[in-house]
């Protein structure tokens, strides 16, 4: 796991050997051990997807730590500024559940999924 670039806690790895000992031994076996590859690869994935909307919420106004807001005013204006066709208020409406104007990290996220 080091050399791909991690450093898992003991914990981190105990974890990652539960979700593929398939026969309870306490040990992993070659097949294994793939299946613990690959779900890194998968949540490496998902990490690198996240921090593209991150970027995204910081560049519209957020925070880099998932705080703050974006308004709805400049989300539209960004959208007509780019040309993009997709109906921005219809998804704002979706979305901005409790209705502030305001778009937060969570709500924009599930925005841009």
């Amino acid at each position: 796991m080091v050399s791909m670039g991690h450093e898992p806690t003991d914990e981190d790895v105990f974890l990652m050997i539960s979700q593929v000992d398939d026969d309870n031994s306490g040990e992993i076996e070659f097949s294994e051990f793939l299946r613990v590859i690959e779900n890194q690869h998968e949540n490496d994935a998902a990490k690198n997807d996240e921090s593209d909307t991150i970027q995204a919420f910081i560049a519209l106004g957020g925070n880099e730590d998932k705080t703050g807001t974006i308004s709805t005013e400049k989300l539209s204006a960004v959208c007509q500024e780019f040309g993009l066709t997709i109906d921005i208020n219809a998804l704002i409406k979706e979305f901005d559940a409790d209705g502030s104007g305001e778009v937060d990290y969570d709500e924009f996220k599930d925005m841009m999924s």
